[in-house]
């Protein structure tokens, strides 16, 4: 059986936990519910980011490293993402 939806609020009507029940293959064409974009969002999970900053003077030279989680595709990508 293969269930199609625009978005988790049609479900809303049979359950609201069915929205969260693990389905084997998700996949998201384009939505403009909010709620939906969060959801995949957070199934797709996040990154993390590390940057570098080097600084130097004539006798020493520092070196800053810091992490920053990011979300995988935040909610504008998943909204304006074009595939080709």
């Amino acid at each position: 059986m293969l269930l199609v939806i625009q978005s988790f609020e049609q479900l809303q009507k049979y359950a609201k936990k069915g929205r969260n029940s693990k389905a084997r293959l998700n996949c998201l064409l384009e939505t403009n519910y909010l709620e939906t974009s969060k959801s995949f969002s957070s199934i797709l999970g996040q990154k993390l980011i590390e940057h570098k900053t080097i600084s130097s003077t004539n006798k020493n030279e520092t070196i800053s490293i810091s992490e920053q989680k990011e979300d995988l595709m935040s909610l504008s990508d998943l909204k304006y993402k074009t595939l080709i």
